[in-house]
C-alpha cells in the first residue's frame, strides 16, 4: 500500500517565533503579558514569580518548571534572549 503525503498548513504554525542563527526567538509579544510560548517550552508569570517550563525528557515527554528572573522573562519577550539559550541556562542551574 502506498500512502499519500498529508498536506499540513504551516502558515500559522509558530508564527510568533523567528529563527536566527539556529535559535528560536519570540517575535510577537502582543497580548502576552504573563505567558510566552515557544517550541516545546513556555515562560510564564504566576503569583508574582516567573517560570520557564521546558521538556527535558529524552525518550518521553518530561516537563520541568524552573524559576527565572524578571530580567530573563523580559529579555525573552523583547527578543534579546532565545528560548534555546534560556533552556541551556536552566539546564545547567
Amino acid at each position: 500500500m502506498k500512502l499519500k503525503p498529508v498536506n499540513v498548513d504551516k502558515s500559522q504554525r509558530d508564527k510568533h517565533l523567528s529563527k536566527k542563527d539556529g535559535k528560536y526567538f519570540f517575535t510577537d509579544a502582543t497580548g502576552a503579558e504573563t505567558e510566552l510560548k515557544g517550541k516545546h517550552c513556555k515562560a510564564y508569570k504566576l503569583n508574582d514569580k516567573y517560570y520557564f517550563q521546558f521538556d527535558q525528557g529524552h525518550f518521553i515527554t518530561q516537563f520541568v518548571d524552573v524559576e527565572i528572573s524578571e530580567v530573563d522573562f523580559n529579555s525573552l519577550r523583547n527578543g534579546l534572549l532565545s528560548f534555546d539559550d534560556l533552556q541551556t541556562k536552566c539546564t545547567r542551574a
